[in-house]
């Protein structure tokens, strides 16, 4: 089995678990048609079980974004997972934002370092339209310093080859693969929180007008998406 049909076969069995307020039983039957399948057929396959997913409101309050990773990304000593540096926040009421870390921390302009919402798939790189399901997708989202999230800006993920900053958890810099002066490269605990995700957004969304730098990371094609080097 190639390297995409393993991670195929990983994102199909991490997506129930992965939703907020349900159990992580696969529901019976659920990935019977995917039986012997690989490649191409198992990508399409997939893409038939999880297109058109239904997504939380953008935001805050009941049923939305802040409310999903009260459940999804919540830590045992009541902060949020940060995927992106290592600022904790509070997580507060149900469906509330996190409006600072616990330390006060401020960025170069003074300003508190807020949570926010972060597309770890760049938004630009279909369009940013938020009043499609695609923007809200729970499965593309993370909460985020806002720091490291402006930072990261809507760079492919790469190898960093030639580094400019690095805050132990998030490296920025040159790109191995490509010709991009500006790439991310998350710290290695999420490379594969990261990777699983790309392969999801790629699946459940494919056939997508990718644009922006998308277009050094995607091909416009619905298998493998992925350019050889990603």
């Amino acid at each position: 089995m190639n390297n995409i049909s393993k991670i195929l076969v990983a994102m199909a069995v991490m997506i129930p678990a992965m939703q907020p307020d349900a159990s992580a039983e696969i529901p019976q039957g659920y990935y019977d048609g995917l039986s012997g399948l690989k490649g191409k057929e198992l990508k399409e396959a997939l893409h038939e079980i999880i297109k058109n997913p239904s997504t939380p409101s953008y935001g805050t309050g009941s049923n939305g974004t802040w409310w999903a990773f009260y459940v999804t990304d919540q830590l045992p000593d009541g902060t949020y997972r940060n995927r992106y540096s290592d600022l904790k926040f509070p997580v507060g009421s149900r469906g509330s934002r996190p409006q600072k870390d616990n330390v006060g921390t401020k960025n170069k302009n003074g300003n508190y370092v807020e949570m926010n919402i972060e597309h770890s798939f760049p938004s630009s790189w279909w369009g940013s339209s938020s009043k499609n399901a695609q923007y809200s997708d729970l499965f593309n989202l993370y909460p985020s310093d806002n720091s490291t999230n402006s930072s990261k800006s809507n760079y492919i993920m790469d190898e960093v080859a030639s580094q400019s900053s690095d805050d132990g958890y998030t490296k920025l810099g040159t790109s191995t693969h490509t010709s991009e002066s500006r790439v991310w490269e998350p710290v290695d605990n999420y490379k594969g929180d990261f990777s699983r995700g790309y392969m999801y957004m790629i699946t459940c969304w494919q056939g997508s007008s990718w644009t922006s730098r998308s277009t050094q990371f995607l091909d416009q094609n619905t298998y493998p998406t992925l350019k050889d080097w990603a």
